[in-house]
């Protein structure tokens, strides 16, 4: 680099500026180039979202999503329509794509609406939008988002 000219980074704060300087002259003494970097940069990004994809099904994994009634035990009826069991009593679970889910327990007979805004946001890969919807639900259960409880 240049002594004349002193390079900023309006992306990182100024106490990083320093490193990311150094990162810079240590990458061209190296031979990298700027498309080199972000080369680097996009397989950094590729292989978090595929940590966060493989540990996402890994959640998911444990819920069993059983048919309602006489439907058919289809993975595609499932992304739409199915019923989970646990502790505390059966839930059914009804969309119709668009992300708002009705919850209904068989015990109280009590439903709830449920909407997963997340459903994009979860690293899920390449599923088709109604199965990361079932998804997005079986994660918010996981993470709390929506209780089981009534």
């Amino acid at each position: 680099m240049t002594d004349e000219k002193e390079l900023i980074f309006k992306r990182f704060p100024k106490e990083k500026q320093d490193q990311v300087r150094g990162l810079v002259e240590y990458a061209t003494l190296m031979g990298l180039s700027g498309k080199d970097l972000v080369s680097i940069g996009g397989k950094l990004d590729r292989l978090k979202k595929i940590e966060q994809k493989e540990n996402n099904l890994a959640t998911i994994s444990g819920f069993e999503c059983l048919p309602i009634g006489k439907d058919p035990a289809t993975p595609e009826k499932f992304d739409e329509r199915f019923k989970l069991k646990g502790v505390t009593g059966a839930y059914n679970f009804e969309t119709n794509g668009d992300g708002y889910w009705r919850v209904y327990s068989a015990a109280t007979k009590k439903s709830k609406t449920h909407y997963t805004l997340t459903a994009g946001d979860y690293e899920l890969g390449s599923v088709r939008w109604h199965r990361r919807c079932r998804y997005a639900i079986l994660l918010d259960i996981a993470n709390g988002k929506l209780l089981l409880n009534f």
